[in-house]
């Protein structure tokens, strides 16, 4: 299954995470999500775009960064 590694600002409180990992979810075609809290790093598993998962923080507090190859996408 394709996985996605993000660096995410925010998270480094509970209400961050939770934060971070519910839009996470949302996203059609998301399967898993896991955080490690402390190094501010998230790994999305699913069928879905770089694109498509780090649009869903465009206009909030946290920002994304793929850390994986195949192209550098960020959240406004």
């Amino acid at each position: 299954m394709p996985q996605i590694r993000l660096s995410v600002s925010g998270m480094n409180s509970r209400a961050g995470l939770r934060a971070v990992t519910a839009r996470l979810r949302d996203v059609p075609g998301v399967r898993t999500v896991l955080a490690d809290r402390a190094a501010g790093v998230v790994v999305v598993s699913g069928p879905v775009t770089a694109a498509e998962v780090v649009a869903v923080f465009d206009g909030t507090d946290h920002q994304a960064v793929v850390l994986t190859d195949g192209g550098r996408f960020t959240s406004s």
